[in-house]
């Protein structure tokens, strides 16, 4: 800031100054008939366009920056406000009434139907909440524990759906390492038994690999 207001006082003023002279020439021109002007009157003319540069270029740098300065602080708050957005629609998304609902549901007719399978399923819907909490604040998350994590969450999937769903894993061991979006594997699910249908006679095959790429 402070070398750009340097430049434009160098530049205005040399623009002013010798506005101010140009115009005084030609004033004293149609006046007297011939284009001089005295020493001291040029440098009253150079002094003139200094002095008024000197107070109207800082005062224009101060507006801009200034306005500058508030479509920052604008931007930071409108992405800190979208950012929050972001934020509360994955949380909708990974802690959905509707699956909420419906495993409890399944987990209800479960215990009078079979009671071992039902530990089963209690005990993988506790794994996907404890993971849905443990990792909603992280950035990103190891394949593997993903992995674990979306086996839970296919296992409630095939209790629920019995022979209508199946989900393949195709996920390389040299690839475990690699870190991905929390939740982002189970959302593709989600999304494709949302937008699908499925019976036994046409289950729905969701397969699932990773690439180098």
């Amino acid at each position: 800031a402070i070398l750009r207001t340097s430049i434009d006082i160098l530049i205005f003023s040399s623009i002013t100054i010798g506005w101010i002279i140009l115009e005084n020439l030609i004033i004293v021109y149609f006046k007297t008939g011939t284009a001089q002007i005295e020493t001291r009157r040029i440098i009253y003319f150079i002094a003139l366009g200094t002095i008024i540069n000197l107070f109207l270029i800082p005062l224009v740098e101060f507006v801009v920056l200034m306005n500058l300065q508030y479509q920052t602080e604008l931007n930071s708050r409108n992405l800190l406000h979208e950012n929050t957005k972001f934020k509360y629609e994955i949380l909708k998304n990974q802690i959905n009434p509707h699956f909420l609902f419906n495993s409890l549901g399944v987990l209800n007719s479960l215990i009078s139907e079979s009671p071992e399978k039902s530990k089963l399923y209690l005990n993988s819907f506790s794994n996907v909440l404890r993971h849905v909490l443990d990792f909603r604040e992280y950035n990103s998350i190891a394949l593997k524990d993903e992995v674990k994590f979306l086996k839970d969450y296919i296992f409630l999937l095939n209790i629920r759906f019995e022979d209508s769903f199946q989900a393949k894993l195709d996920l390389p061991s040299r690839f475990l390492n690699k870190h991905i979006l929390p939740m982002v594997l189970q959302l593709l699910i989600e999304n494709v038994i949302k937008h699908n249908k499925m019976s036994e006679n046409q289950p729905l095959i969701v397969t699932i690999h990773a690439t180098a790429d």
